[in-house]
């Protein structure tokens, strides 16, 4: 399972994801999506090591998806759509 491990190169993550989620097969698309989740506090990039961490923000999504996906029975990925906010000060 991909959170058993903390950190994660992008090829690893890339492998992972394009098993999981088929119809995010660009890496370019990819890439925006990493930029996306780290802008979000949800993954972070070590630039000296090459490798991404899962936040503790990141799990909880994670875990929260697994919830729902369990409590409404869906089976495909593709029917889940996640909207992400900023916190307004």
């Amino acid at each position: 399972m991909l959170l058993c491990r903390k950190d994660y190169s992008v090829s690893v993550l890339l492998s992972e994801i394009k098993n999981r989620l088929p119809y995010l097969s660009s890496d370019k698309v990819f890439k925006k999506y990493l930029v996306y989740l780290a802008d979000y506090g949800l993954i972070s990039y070590d630039g000296h090591i090459h490798v991404y961490h899962i936040e503790k923000n990141g799990i909880d999504l994670l875990s929260y998806i697994d919830i729902e996906k369990e409590r409404e029975m869906v089976a495909d990925s593709n029917d889940i759509t996640i909207t992400i906010e900023r916190g307004g000060v």
